[in-house]
Parts: C-alpha cells; sequence; structure tokens
C-alpha cells in the first residue's frame, strides 16, 4: 500500500476550489507513504483520512483558525494522540474522551512537514494501530506506545528492578544507578519508549538514533503475550533511520535466557550475526538489514 500513488479523480475534486492547498497535500500523501507501513487512503466529502488498522491522520479545510489568520494554500491536519501536546504548532486540542486528545494543525508550507510533525504523526500511527478491535474489555488494558518522562522513572525502574535478573550487568546497587541514569538521559532526548497500565509502567525500551540500535527492552512478567514488546518494537523502527541498519544484542543461542528473545526478533526480521560479550556475558548480535 506504500509508495507514492497516483493523483486520483476523488482527491482532484477534493480540492476543487482549493487547488493552491494540492501541492503542500501531495508532500504530505508522499511523506506518509513514504514513513509508515499499509497505510491506506479515503477520500470523503468533508475530509481525507488515513489509517492503518484505524484512522491515523485527517486532511481537511477545517477553520480551526479565524479566517484573518488562515495563510494562504493552507490546510488542517488532524492527528489523535494518547495525551496533549503542548506546542504552539497546535491551533486546537480537545479530549473528546479520556485518554484520546484530537489536535488541529494548521500548515501552509512545506517545511512544516519537518521531524517533529513526522514524529508526532507517527505516535498517531502508532496510537491508531494498538487500539483493539471490538468492544473494550471490562479489565484496564495498557496504554499505547508513549516517551518516557521524568514522572514514569519511578515505576519504570521498579519494572527494571523485577526482571534485572534476565539482564547481565544490573545485579549490584550501583549499577542499577548508573541505568537509572542513562533512563534519564534517554528521556531527555525522546529515545525512551514505554507503555503503562494506568500509571505503571510495564513495557520499556530505549534506543539509539546515533547507533540505530535498540539498546534495552523489558515487559513486565504478568503483562507478557499481551502484544506489548511488538508495540514497543514497532514504534522503535519508526524512530530510527529507515535507510540503515539496525541493531540489537541478545543471548547467544543455546542460552535458555535467551529463547524468546531470539525469537521475538526474527519475526520483525533479524538475523544472527557477531557474537559478541556484555558486562562479560556472551550474546550475539542481530541485524534487521534496510
Amino acid at each position: 500500500m506504500n509508495g507514492m500513488k497516483t493523483l486520483d479523480s476523488d482527491t482532484l475534486l477534493f480540492f476543487d476550489g482549493h487547488r493552491d492547498a494540492l501541492e503542500l497535500y501531495l508532500a504530505l500523501e508522499e511523506l506518509l507513504y513514504g514513513s509508515f507501513p499499509a497505510v491506506g487512503k479515503r477520500v470523503m466529502k468533508t475530509q481525507i483520512s488515513f489509517y492503518n488498522r484505524n484512522v491515523f491522520a485527517c486532511v481537511s479545510f477545517a477553520r480551526v483558525k479565524r479566517g484573518a489568520e488562515l495563510p494562504q494554500g493552507w490546510l488542517t491536519l488532524t492527528l489523535s494522540l494518547p495525551a496533549p501536546l503542548d506546542s504552539p504548532r497546535v491551533a486546537v486540542k480537545t479530549e473528546p474522551y479520556p485518554g484520546r486528545w484530537t489536535h488541529h494543525f494548521v500548515i501552509s508550507r512545506r517545511e512544516e512537514l519537518d521531524a517533529e510533525l513526522l514524529r508526532w504523526i507517527g505516535e498517531a500511527y502508532a496510537f491508531a494501530d494498538a487500539k483493539r478491535a471490538g468492544k473494550r474489555q471490562n479489565e484496564a488494558r495498557p496504554s499505547e506506545v508513549q516517551y518516557g518522562k521524568r514522572p514514569d522513572l519511578s515505576s519504570w525502574m521498579d519494572l527494571v528492578r523485577e526482571i534485572r535478573g534476565n539482564f547481565p550487568g544490573l545485579e549490584s546497587e550501583e549499577a542499577l544507578a548508573e541505568h537509572e541514569n542513562t533512563v534519564v538521559r534517554f528521556m531527555s532526548q525522546n529515545r525512551a519508549l514505554c507503555v503503562k497500565d494506568r500509571e505503571q509502567v510495564v513495557g520499556v525500551l530505549l534506543f539509539s538514533r546515533k547507533h540505530n540500535m535498540i539498546c534495552c527492552m523489558a515487559v513486565k512478567p504478568g503483562y507478557r503475550r499481551r502484544g506489548i514488546a511488538s508495540m514497543l518494537m514497532k514504534q522503535a523502527l519508526r524512530e530510527l533511520d529507515p535507510n540503515r541498519d539496525v541493531v540489537v544484542s541478545t543471548f547467544r543461542e543455546g542460552d535458555e535466557a535467551g529463547v524468546a528473545a531470539r525469537a521475538f526478533y526474527r519475526t520483525f526480521g533479524f538475523t544472527e550475526g557477531e557474537l559478541t560479550e556484555e558486562f562479560g556475558y556472551p550474546n550475539q548480535v542481530f541485524t534487521l538489514h534496510r
């Protein structure tokens, strides 16, 4: 479904009377198709919707600003996110349902289709993709993937302490303190992803944009086999450079501690590579070639 699409008659009709915004729209459409997998498009009377399993972005001419403030060649991009954005770029934001924030952006220049906007679109894509089909379960369900922030640190480290026995190098309190400092640094750079059940962190992932690497990933034992690891991995792969290989270090073949991890990485296309050691423990690099 990806790749630049041929301009169809429905889209041309949608922009009848707004032809000055068509070139900007086509640039946005190309960005969406080129950045995310399995993107579908639906042209309706008042908006164009982009969806994966659910709608994650809409383009319209909704007047979310007063007419005098609307620039020439403008269009409105609407995204639904699990939390409100604190940015002057957001023209209007509302919370139509608990935990679902609708954000409207007025865009008029191609330069506004930048990395910051793409990151927000990626969050909306992940939010829509992770929604469960059908009715909600009576039990509380984990949130969508989000960036870990400083208020999450205590719960994050509770999870780390619970699973520390599965990760060489976290045996001592000094090592845990050093890891906590690393988590804080990654949080400050939006390189720490987490999934929460209410306020409890139940899944975590650290990644490096510089090295295009998955640095650490863990899910709370009671929340495993619920798709949380896949949610984290999908979002991490969107955050990393799509034109470079992605690497992760895990247990070697034959190590009982690594059976599930190795199988998980293979489902995402990672293949075995160099044998290494980390903290004196035998590991192996897995690589996703892109």
